[in-house]
């Protein structure tokens, strides 16, 4: 969860691998006070007993949640996923057999009972025991026969990566196309389609473009044409090859030259798929400018393109924007008072207790837009509030005038709450505080190491 209210906490679900004794220690408190520093806290042990590496009866207990706090939850549901190739012969719950349920939209309809999927991540047996008094312990057995064997599973498939990417994964869009011959022809690795600029409107000419969303950041350093059989009409000479990471927006070319009319020595009377290299430039968008064609037509043509990436790049450090810096991204409006990297109470942005170098102040009822130009994959920071302040606030952001994060309600004792959404595409964003009551109407909100992150390298 990105904060403590976002979902409901009285379903807890447990992934188990179970191997010899191990156990994990579940922390809790209130989510959004300080009164953690004065004990108001819980804390629950869950164990498993298993066998190592062979058959046998699986035992998990939940122990007592103890400590107390505001909010604590008196009672609690458990589900369990316990990752084991054996189908247990039963399952009890506080020493009571519960049922199985084979049926997978059943077992998720129910409130107790059990069921064994061999399919799932190479067996997985789930649980799911009714709510009940989080003071006491729970405790599931598995019953499971020693005579069941290990049985021998294939290595997990080693990813093959090549030069080329997938071209499944591509959205391509020509500046023109014959009906019959569409620029996804020349996507599709067969050789016997193609992609053919439009030949009965006499006003299409070079140069043709061809954009390609490859669907994902990569280390482009390569491209590869297939011509035409018999380097009929179209049949490319010279191009232009350009890589940027926001669509539609491209400096100059990564390479440009002339395709030669070569044929394949490895396959008579065809023609030579050819490539064509360039120094690694990372990007997500590729556009391809015919400029001309080697029979002097006007027209373009392909059999085949390829995308290539340099699969030995070294991945990069993704790069980052301090918005409270006002140096890479200026904000385009501001309505409303705001501080950047600076307080507005004392010169010092403290939140929490703590000082922070970096951020936005801004007074309750304060607007800042930025108008950014789409290549920003992420806003990462928090919200929180100065010392002070006597009501309740709200933080929302908007991307292209739709909410992608919204904070209702905090208070001036609340700890700061984590802000990590996406906005890749978005070309405007909008930071908003408004106070949700008269008393807050003078109040301060403070946009916490706000910051846009591109990302570099795919997860």
């Amino acid at each position: 969860m990105l904060y403590s209210t976002q979902k409901p906490k009285d379903v807890v679900t447990v992934d188990i691998y179970p191997y010899g004794e191990s156990s994990f220690e579940m922390y809790e408190d209130d989510g959004n006070t300080f009164e953690y520093k004065e004990g108001k806290f819980s804390k629950q042990v869950i164990s498993c007993d298993a066998p190592k590496g062979e058959a046998g009866n699986i035992t998990i207990v939940v122990g007592p949640a103890l400590g107390e706090f505001d909010g604590k939850y008196t009672e609690r549901a458990y589900a369990f996923e316990i990752h084991t190739p054996f189908r247990p012969l039963s399952v009890l719950a506080n020493g009571t057999e519960i049922r199985e349920i084979p049926n997978a939209t059943a077992y998720e309809n129910s409130v107790e009972g059990w069921r064994f999927d061999a399919n799932e991540r190479r067996g997985v047996v789930y649980v799911k025991l009714a709510k009940q008094i989080t003071g006491v312990p729970a405790k599931v057995v598995l019953n499971v026969a020693k005579t069941g064997k290990w049985a021998a599973f294939e290595p997990y498939p080693v990813p093959v990566v090549s030069p080329e990417l997938d071209k499944a994964e591509f959205k391509v869009v020509a500046s023109s196309q014959q009906s019959g011959s569409e620029i996804n022809n020349a996507f599709d690795g067969s050789p016997e389609t193609m992609w053919h600029s439009n030949w009965g409107d006499a006003a299409q000419k070079h140069p043709y473009t061809i954009d390609i969303d490859i669907g994902k950041l990569a280390a482009v350093n390569g491209f590869g044409y297939l011509p035409r059989d018999n380097f009929g009409n179209g049949a490319v000479k010279d191009y232009e090859i350009y890589v940027s990471r926001t669509s539609g927006e491209f400096g100059e070319p990564v390479a440009k030259g002339s395709f030669a009319r070569e044929m394949d020595p490895e396959k008579p009377g065809k023609p030579k798929y050819q490539k064509v290299s360039f120094p690694t430039t990372w990007g997500r968008y590729v556009r391809v400018k015919v400029l001309s064609a080697l029979s002097g037509d006007r027209f373009g043509s392909a059999a085949e393109f390829d995308v290539m990436q340099d699969i030995d790049a070294a991945p990069l450090a993704d790069e980052t924007c301090d918005l409270g810096d006002k140096t890479a991204v200026l904000p385009s409006e501001i309505k409303g008072e705001a501080a950047f990297n600076k307080g507005i109470a004392q010169n010092a942005i403290i939140v929490d207790g703590n000082t922070h170098e970096k951020g936005i102040t801004v007074r309750a009822g304060t607007e800042i837009v930025y108008n950014i130009d789409g290549s920003w994959d992420q806003i990462q920071g928090f919200v929180g509030r100065e010392t002070g302040g006597k009501g309740a606030i709200t933080f929302r952001i908007f991307a292209d005038g739709k909410e992608i994060f919204k904070r209702i309600g905090h208070e001036p004792n609340d700890v700061k709450q984590l802000i990590a959404v996406d906005v890749a595409g978005a070309k405007q964003l909008v930071f908003r505080v408004m106070p949700d009551n008269a008393a807050a109407n003078a109040d301060t909100g403070v946009w916490v190491d706000l910051k846009l992150i591109r990302k570099c390298s795919e997860e």
